[in-house]
């Protein structure tokens, strides 16, 4: 059942960051965003050292983990694929960690997730680890 959806987490820290999911409860990751430092390239994702997605978020390219900004609008490629049908969620069970390691030494990674209770959401579910 879900406990509370929308739940922000906001990553600062040198290289990363974990989110970990207590006991009696689970997540599902909706949404990343990514607001690179001049040396960000890419961002992983990874649930109990198992990579679960690898964004590019800075180069010539663009950032595919975007958030809106007054200065400009760019799409989030997670919000795209989603808008079009495409399941990008990523599950993380009782238990487990969610891990984001990037090359930066600053920079900020927004973390937007819901929190159920455990057993809901599962590490074998789609994209889970």
């Amino acid at each position: 059942m879900l406990k509370q959806s929308n739940m922000i987490k906001h990553l600062t820290a040198v290289s990363g960051g974990d989110l970990s999911v207590a006991a009696g409860e689970s997540v599902l990751v909706k949404r990343i965003e990514c607001i690179p430092s001049g040396t960000d390239t890419y961002l992983t994702l990874s649930v109990d050292r198992v990579t679960v997605g690898y964004y590019r978020v800075a180069g010539k390219s663009g950032n595919h983990l975007g958030t809106i900004l007054t200065s400009y609008l760019k799409r989030n490629l997670m919000e795209f694929l989603t808008a079009h049908g495409v399941n990008v969620t990523i599950p993380v069970a009782e238990g487990q960690t969610f891990n984001v390691s990037r090359a930066a030494d600053e920079g900020n990674v927004i973390i937007i997730y819901d929190k159920y209770d455990a057993g809901d959401i599962l590490a074998t579910m789609p994209n889970g680890s």
